[in-house]
C-alpha cells in the first residue's frame, strides 16, 4: 500500500487503541482487518474522488459487505453513510466498536437500529447503488463514468453488475434468481426493467422464498434515472415476502431499476468471532421469484437491445441471430443464439453452440461445446470431442469433471476426451 493510502490507515488505528485505552473499551478492534481497507481507500477518495473504481461493487455486489473478496473495493458504503449520516459515525466505528463486532455490528450499535430498522437504513445505500446516487464531493458523477467505461471494455462488470434472471420456460413472464447470484446479507442485485411500449407501467408480483434459511427476509423496490444517469425517483421500500407492486416511467426518465436486498429478519448473521483469516464463514443467501407484465428485465428485452454497448461493426450470425463483431471467424454451423455475443478475434467452429446471454471474446473453440447461461469466456481454447457446457456465471470460478481440471475462464486449453459431458461453473 502507497504511503498515502497507509498513513491515515494507521493514524486511525492508533485512534482506535488511544481511544479505549482512555474508555476502558478493552482491547484493540479485533475486526478491523474487515475495515482496514475498506477505510483507507474510503479516506485516498474524499481526497481524490476522480481516482474511485466502480468495478469491486458492481462484480461483488451479491456478497455481504465486509467479505475478505472484496474489502479493498467496497468503500461505496461509507461513501453513502457520510451522505445519510455524516462522516462522524464513521469516525465512531473506529473508536467505539466492541472487540469482537462486525463492523456493522457496530453500525446497528450505535445507531440504535433494531433489525427491521438496520435493514431499511442499509436499502437506502443499496438502492443508490443502481445510478451510484452518491454526493458526497460529488463522487457520484465519478463512479457513474468509471461504470460505463468497463460495462464498454470489461467483461467481468459486463457479465455481473446487472443481476440476470433466469426465466420460466413454460411461463415467460415468471423468472427467478439463480442461487448463486441470490444477495447475501446486506448484498444486492440490481435488476434493470424495460417498459413494453404499449404498457402504462410496471407491475411485480415478488415472492421472497422464505423456507431458503431461518433468517430469511427482503428489501426491494423501484428506482428510475434520467438520461445523464443520475437518479430521478426512488419507489417505496418493501418488505413483504409475497406482494405485488407496480411503478411506471414519467417523462424525462429513460431508465428503471429493481433493487432487491438480502434483509435478515432477526438481526446480523455473520458469526464476528469467525472472519475469513480463519476460513470463511457461513454466509446465508436470500432467494427469491417474480412474475412481471408491463415490461421485461433485462437479458429478456429484445436481442437487439440487450448489451448495445457492445454491438458496434458486426452483423447478425445466420444460424439463431445472435450478434457476432466482424473481426471473428465464425461458421455458419455454429449457432449463435439471439441475446449472445461473439467478440474480438474468435474463431469458432464445428457444432458448438452459444446461448441465452453468454459472451465469448478472442476464444478459440471448436467441436462439440455448448456456452450457454451468462458465461463468459476470454481467451479460451476448447476443442471437446464430447460435450463441454459451460456454465460460468456471474464468478468465473473454476470447477471442472475433467481428468485434467484448470481454470476455464481465461486463457486455457481444453482436450477432454472419453467423457460425454465436462462442467464448469
Amino acid at each position: 500500500m502507497s504511503p498515502l493510502m497507509n498513513s491515515p490507515i494507521r493514524s486511525e488505528a492508533q485512534c482506535n487503541i488511544d481511544y479505549r485505552t482512555i474508555h476502558g473499551l478493552g482491547p484493540v478492534w479485533q475486526n478491523a482487518g474487515i475495515f482496514w481497507e475498506t477505510h483507507g481507500n474510503f479516506m485516498r477518495n474524499l481526497i481524490y474522488p476522480q481516482d474511485v473504481t466502480a468495478w469491486g461493487m458492481d462484480v461483488y455486489h451479491v456478497e455481504t459487505w465486509g467479505d475478505w473478496k472484496n474489502t479493498y473495493e467496497n468503500y461505496a458504503l461509507l461513501m453513502a453513510i457520510a451522505d445519510m449520516d455524516g462522516l462522524d459515525i464513521i469516525n465512531r466505528l473506529w473508536r467505539e466498536s466492541l472487540p469482537y463486532e462486525y463492523p456493522l455490528q457496530a453500525y446497528k450499535r450505535l445507531r440504535g437500529f433494531s433489525p427491521f430498522e438496520l435493514n431499511d437504513h442499509l436499502y437506502d445505500y443499496a438502492k443508490r447503488m443502481a445510478t451510484y446516487d452518491i454526493s458526497i464531493k460529488s463522487v457520484g458523477n465519478y463512479f457513474r463514468a468509471r461504470r460505463a467505461d468497463d460495462l464498454q471494455n470489461w467483461l467481468a462488470p459486463i457479465q455481473s453488475t446487472w443481476t440476470i434472471l433466469e426465466q420460466d420456460s413454460l411461463s415467460p413472464g415468471h423468472f427467478s434468481v439463480p442461487i448463486h447470484l441470490a444477495p447475501e446479507e446486506f448484498a444486492y442485485n440490481m435488476i434493470p426493467i424495460h417498459p413494453h411500449p404499449d404498457s402504462c407501467a410496471v407491475i411485480i408480483r415478488f415472492k421472497g422464498h422464505t423456507d431458503a434459511n431461518p433468517h430469511a427476509g427482503w428489501r426491494y423496490g423501484f428506482v428510475t434515472a434520467k438520461a445523464d444517469g443520475t437518479v430521478s425517483r426512488y419507489g417505496e421500500t418493501n418488505h413483504e415476502a409475497d406482494q405485488e407492486i407496480a411503478f411506471e416511467l414519467l417523462p424525462g426518465e429513460s431508465a428503471m431499476y429493481f433493487v432487491v436486498m438480502g434483509a435478515p429478519t432477526d438481526g446480523i448473521t455473520t458469526n464476528p468471532t469467525n472472519d475469513t483469516w480463519k476460513g470463511y464463514p457461513k454466509h446465508f443467501r436470500f432467494p427469491y421469484e417474480m412474475t412481471i407484465s408491463g415490461g421485461s428485465p433485462e437479458g429478456a428485452q429484445a436481442p437487439e437491445l440487450f448489451r448495445s454497448q457492445l454491438k458496434n461493426g458486426g452483423h447478425l450470425h445466420p444460424n439463431g441471430g445472435g450478434w457476432v463483431e466482424n473481426s471473428t471467424t465464425v461458421a455458419n454451423s455454429v449457432f449463435i443464439g439471439p441475446h449472445a455475443i461473439v467478440l474480438g478475434n474468435s474463431q469458432i467452429s464445428g457444432d458448438v453452440k452459444i446461448t441465452n446471454t453468454a459472451i465469448v471474446r478472442d476464444a478459440q473453440i471448436s467441436d462439440q461445446v455448448i456456452i450457454e447461461s451468462n458465461a463468459c469466456v476470454q481467451e479460451a481454447r476448447y476443442r471437446i470431442r464430447h460435450e463441454l457446457v459451460v456454465r460460468l456465471f456471474s464468478k468465473t470460478t473454476p470447477f471442472r469433471k475433467c481428468p485434467r481440471p484448470h481454470a476455464c475462464a481465461s486463457k486455457a486449453t481444453t482436450r477432454c476426451t472419453g467423457i460425454s459431458k465436462s462442467v464448469a461453473m
